[in-house]
């Protein structure tokens, strides 16, 4: 019963759960139904069933561990139960391949025919067990299979094609002698374009092991292939014909002749516009010598490189290249070009049509992709020079004159030895007749480029007039582009014959003359290049390779703008250009010192990428295509750094090459699609990214710190380096961040001087220098303006001047006529306000980059940076009283708070954030959607929040200072300012709870201890804590409040110093933290003293030695030493108890010191002081005649002053004179 219980839970609605996108359930949903199989319940209705649901997995199983579910489930089917599984799933496999007959494949439904055809492999394997069923139906899985094999080929996806192969493959030799069967239904089952594209993958699979049975199916496979690709009335599909090729290296020359040839020519008769590009296809695929047949099959070809249709002409001269490569015998590649300059001639007609003629020109060419070689290649180069020549003579269109030196060009770059005297006389004429336009003459350069090289360059110097000419055109012509381009392709050709002959006779000295000369840049001036045409920017590719590779010397390190022409040349956005660009950019960089050359390229690449217009997937939505077309591509500018990036030396250079790449590597619109790229780059340059940050350190921090600019690269680029190694880095990030922020005249710009800072250049912010009526319509801009914000004031001042504007042009405002004295008065305060502008347009420069740095330090390393909140915390909340900072470190201020708030606490984090700025009351103005609170209710929830989140029921078994329901200690520093700003505010002083709640937080965080269970940096070590601050808060409050509240300050005060006491898991105090209790030692309180006293015995260890730091231990010595002698006598056995286990000394010739203190502000320190001064002449009596002298002056000194400080003096010296009796 349990058993038929787990069956039908198994099945029931499996068709809709199998559909399920969750991994997860579709593994448990089909285990299922796999574990249930083996029930006797299960019959032919159920497995037919489990079949049809197979087929719903078809198009949603896309990735591989669903497949995997599903073949597995047909393997369990087959174990069990093979005659039904057989039967019911071919069922299922003809539906799949009925689909695929006529449907146009994409690369989507190959992917899933490919998964049909692994299916359809799997049947056939485990299905062998019982060959009688395989044997009956083993047709229609063969026809199945061919369907589903053709289209996977016809996408074109060659990886799908190879994997559909290898399976077909596998089952093959998985089963014995099933290769017979197959040949056998591959005959008898329907003859379609299917059956050859399977028989060709049979074909391939048998010759590995040169299997008889090749012969016995070719013969077939041919008559199939001749009917259902060649005498078709449908155009084959290209991938078709192509993946029947192992059936066509297969073919003799008696089968060509007798079958192939005569299907081929009638086919090219009655339909040549279908199956041209089929007959072009079928000579590449067969591997027979063609030439005996090259007149045969030529002459349809040569027919319809004229034919009206483009296609058909197109697909005639590829079918003729495809012929040629099949022929190595000259006499068959001469009578077909004799054949084709006939029909140029207009031996079928003459040919009118430009295009027509271009076509007949392209055959011509494509014939010397030949496989004829040795002195017969000479010789029938030399008879299609002269057919050329002669098209050159009788020509005069341009267009069909430059494509015709583009096919002579693919001829005579094949003379190996010499050049025919003709064709160098054809050079001289051509680039001499008047009707050669600037194009003509460029392509005549460019077929000479290709025909003179390493034997034959000799032979150009007669050509170098001939050229020199070509250059003084465009030296006279340096606008137009056309002869701008000739010159350029003139130069590059004697660069090359330089290269080869010397500079012999200086024979090319006017040519360095205008090469070197940078400030006219002839041949790479901005405006050239813009306008040059992509083979114009190949030749400066190459003419930058040859001057910065073979002439460096020559460039006086002039050689900014090659470098510049090599940069626009490898984003060019065409295509072909850059792969003509980019392996010339690589020899540049990998030949002799080309470290240095990659190096100077990408230092100006981060420049030129600056300026330069980059497409950003995020933006291009929103633009046009043509402002679009204008961008470079990411895409393209990542191939210009791979490749500048790919030179070779020692690892300090790959460490100089990294370093260039780095501003490179991150600008923006790069690191939206290849975020990892430079650290990419210094993998492949054999670098340890953490290592090398550790070994640059130095570098890196004169580029990204010293050098910082507040752009997105730099941005990018130090969040890159702190995400790697944050530790080397962000210690001196911090302080230099801090030092900057903390410049005292951030703080001090006055309302006045920002907005003066906001007027435009040239106009005046103080108008009282203007006559009454000018001065008239000046605003007063005021922070405390009740019913204006800063925005909407500087919005109404804003109308103003464009009303004004307005008015002015429009004539309604008569220029005031000014007297001498007002103008000088007008022009000194326009000075007065420049000055105040360029001083905060520096400041403005510096918050700027703060800001940027910052922000690049949190998005690299967040958590690490994080930890630094308690140093650099309270100078960006200083800084908020500043006009000109308050907008950015506000802004700044609310998004840090993502790095310390995660998941749950983010709402509150952001509720901490904008509270804290409404208590600290920035100079600007907050978003006014947080400021619809009343702001003492808002600071009570907000305290209340975070008391209730960190007093939260807790795990009493765990000890005090482990982590539960508290803030990281950055979260606590990124608090702290709020509990700060409520403590002392006015309302806390009527609010009890309120202080209670905020103290026991800051208690509740002092006594953390770590999260000693955790392997990863530990953010609540107590070392993080703002101490100092929260120490210089305690005193306070210990100071301006009494009774219980005074009570759990103290208490509060030595949970903090507890934290620093340097004891196991605590921190050391630092001197700034011992600092604030030596200050509180001074306060006129007994019980700051005290509360003071204690923490400093609480962190005695903390307290430096004479050999530590003599200044800091003097003044610590110099503090306890007083206190010992304190007005309260429990203060006094405190300090005694402190100095005695602390170990202080101080020493009586320091005697000065004391003096310093003896007119101290605090009366019970003036005090204390005396008796110390005392006690310590009773120690020594060598310094009584120093110590009355300087008393005795001091007193005198003082007289005239007044009598309460006469009475400080004296009361020192009866305090003297009674320790002495």
């Amino acid at each position: 019963m349990a058993e038929n219980e787990e069956l039908a839970k198994a099945l029931k609605d499996l068709p809709l759960k199998v559909q399920t996108p969750s991994l997860k359930l579709r593994k448990e949903v089909i285990q299922n139904v796999i574990n249930v199989l083996p029930h006797p319940g299960i019959n032919e209705n159920i497995v037919r069933g489990i079949c049809k649901v197979v087929h719903l997995t078809l198009l949603r199983y896309n990735e591989g561990a669903s497949q995997l579910l599903v073949r597995n489930l047909i393997a369990a089917l087959l174990k069990h139960y093979p005659k039904w599984t057989v039967k019911s799933f071919l069922t299922v496999l003809v539906d799949i391949a009925g689909q695929y007959k006529n449907l146009v494949v994409t690369p989507s439904t190959s992917k899933s025919a490919l998964t049909a055809l692994n299916w359809s492999c799997l049947l056939m394997v485990n299905g062998w067990n019982n060959e009688e069923v395989i044997k009956d139906d083993i047709s229609i899985l063969v026809d199945v299979q061919a369907i589903l094999l053709t289209a996977v080929v016809s996408a074109g996806v060659q990886k799908y094609s190879l994997k559909a192969y290898n399976m077909l493959h596998n089952s093959w030799t998985s089963v014995p002698a099933i290769e017979n069967l197959y040949i056998d239904s591959l005959k008898s089952i329907e003859q379609t374009y299917f059956i050859p594209v399977l028989g060709s993958a049979l074909i391939k699979h048998l010759s590995l092991n040169n299997n008889s049975l090749v012969d016995k199916c070719v013969d077939g496979l041919l008559d199939t292939f001749i009917k259902t690709l060649i005498s078709c009335k449908t155009k084959p599909l290209k991938t078709i014909v192509e993946a029947c090729y192992p059936l066509l290296k297969k073919i003799s020359h008696e089968q060509f002749k007798g079958l192939l040839l005569p299907a081929l020519q009638k086919a090219m008769l009655r339909n040549p516009e279908i199956i041209i590009e089929c007959v072009g296809l079928v000579l590449s695929g067969i591997s027979l010598d063609l030439s005996q047949y090259a007149g045969d099959v030529g002459k349809s070809l040569i027919t319809n490189l004229h034919s009206k249709a483009d296609i058909t002409r197109e697909e005639s001269a590829d079918a003729c290249k495809r012929l040629a490569q099949q022929c190595s015998d000259s006499g068959a590649i001469e009578a077909l070009l004799k054949q084709v300059f006939a029909v140029f001639h207009g031996s079928d007609g003459k040919l009118t049509i430009v295009d027509h003629k271009i076509s007949v020109l392209q055959g011509a060419g494509n014939l010397s992709y030949n496989a004829v070689s040795g002195s017969s290649l000479q010789h029938l180069t030399s008879v299609a020079a002269d057919q050329f020549i002669k098209v050159l003579e009788v020509e005069v269109h341009e267009k069909t004159l430059c494509h015709a030196l583009d096919m002579l060009s693919l001829w005579v770059c094949k003379f190996s030895n010499e050049v025919p005297k003709k064709v160098i006389d054809a050079f001289k004429n051509g680039m001499g007749l008047k009707t050669s336009t600037a194009l003509v003459r460029t392509s005549y350069i460019q077929c000479m480029s290709a025909c003179f090289h390493s034997n034959t360059i000799a032979q150009a110097v007669v050509l170098i007039p001939t050229l020199q000419k070509a250059i003084d055109r465009a030296v006279a012509q340096p606008t137009q582009a056309p002869a701008v381009t000739e010159g350029l392709c003139a130069a590059c050709f004697l660069l090359k014959i330089a290269a080869t002959q010397g500079d012999k006779e200086n024979s090319f000295s006017s040519l360095w003359t205008i090469l070197f000369d940078m400030d006219k840049q002839l041949f790479v001036s901005e405006k050239f290049l813009s306008v040059a045409s992509d083979d114009a920017l190949i030749h400066v590719m190459q003419l930058c390779e040859r001057l910065l590779l073979e002439h460096p010397e020559r460039l006086n390190g002039k050689a900014g703008p090659l470098h510049r022409a090599v940069l626009i040349c490898l984003t060019a956005s065409s295509t072909a250009v850059r792969r003509k660009c980019l392996p010339l950019a690589r020899r540049i960089v990998g030949g002799l010192g080309g470290i240095s050359l990659a190096r100077a390229l990408l230092k100006d690449l981060a420049k030129y990428l600056e300026i330069s217009k980059i497409q950003n997937k995020n933006e291009n939505e929103n633009r046009d295509q043509s402002e679009a077309s204008n961008e470079i591509s990411p895409h393209t500018v990542i191939e210009c750094i791979t490749a500048l990036c790919s030179s070779s030396g020692s690892a300090e250079d790959a460490q100089l090459v990294a370093l260039e790449a780095l501003l490179p590597a991150h600008n923006p619109a790069i690191v939206n699609i290849a975020p990892n790229l430079w650290i990419k780059i210094v993998k492949r340059l054999g670098l340890d990214p953490h290592l090398f940050v550790e070994q640059q350190i130095s570098n890196l921090k004169k580029l990204l710190i010293d050098e910082f600019s507040a752009t997105p690269s730099h941005e990018n680029a130090l969040a890159t380096i702190v995400q790697l190694n944050g530790n080397k880095l962000l210690p001196d990030l911090v302080q230099i961040v801090k030092q900057y922020l903390d410049e005292p005249q951030i703080i001090q710009i006055t309302k006045d001087e920002y907005f003066t800072y906001l007027t435009p250049e040239g106009e005046l912010y103080d108008k009282s220098v203007l006559p009454d009526d000018q001065s008239s319509t000046a605003m007063n801009m005021k922070r405390e303006s009740k019913a204006y914000s800063y925005k909407e004031q500087l919005e109404e001042m804003q109308l103003r001047r464009e009303l004004e504007e307005k008015k002015k042009k429009n004539g309604k405002v008569k220029q005031p006529q000014y007297t001498p004295k007002q103008l000088e008065a007008i022009k000194n305060q326009k000075i007065k306000e420049q000055a105040i502008r360029d001083k905060l347009t520096q400041l403005n420069t510096v918050i700027v980059n703060c800001v940027s740095i910052i922000r690049a330090a949190a998005k690299g390393n967040p958590i690490e940076f994080s930890l630094c909140y308690k140093d650099l915390l309270p100078s960006i909340l200083k800084d908020v009283q500043s006009p000109l900072a308050a907008p950015y470190l506000t802004k700044l201020y609310i998004d840090l708070r993502k790095t310390v708030f995660h998941q749950d606490l983010d709402s509150l984090g952001e509720l901490i954030a904008h509270v804290t700025l409404r208590l600290l009351k920035p100079q600007c103005d907050l978003d006014p959607a947080w400021e619809e609170e009343d702001l003492t209710k808002a600071m009570i929830r907000t305290v209340n929040c975070i008391h209730k989140r960190t007093l939260k029921k807790k795990d009493e078994e765990l000890d005090v200072g482990v982590p539960q329901n508290h803030f990281t200690t950055p979260a606590f520093s990124y608090s702290f300012s709020l509990l700060k700003s409520t403590l002392l505010s006015s309302h806390c002083k009527k609010d009890e709870g309120l202080i209670h709640n905020s103290l026991q937080v800051i208690s509740e965080h002092a006594k953390l201890r770590g999260d000693h269970g955790t392997d990863t940096l530990d953010l609540y070590l107590p070392k993080y804590l703002p101490r100092q601050q929260m120490f210089e808060l305690l005193v306070e409050l210990i100071s301006t409040t009494s009774g219980r509240i005074q009570s759990q300050a103290e208490a509060c005060l030595l949970d903090v110093a507890a934290s620093a006491s340097g004891s196991e898991h605590c921190a050391k105090a630092t001197y700034d933290e011992l600092a604030v209790m030596l200050t509180a030692l001074q306060n006129p309180k007994d019980v700051v003293r005290d509360s003071a006293l204690r923490g400093l015995t609480v962190m005695i260890s903390s307290i430096p030695t004479f050999e530590d730091n003599y200044e800091q231990a003097l003044t610590v010595g110099k503090r306890v030493w007083i206190a010992r002698f304190d007005s309260k006598e429990e203060n006094r056995e405190l300090a005694n108890k402190l100095w005695e286990d602390a170990r202080l000394e101080f020493p009586s010739h320091l005697y000065e010191e004391l003096m310093i203190d003896i007119e101290h502000p605090v009366e019970c320190v003036q005090e204390a002081a005396a008796k110390a001064l005392a006690t310590l002449v009773e120690e020594d009596k060598n310094e009584i005649q120093s110590i009355l002298q300087t008393l005795l002056s001091l007193y005198k000194n003082r007289l005239e002053v007044g009598i309460l400080k006469e009475k400080r003096s004296s009361s020192v010296l009866y305090t003297i004179k009674e320790n002495l009796n």
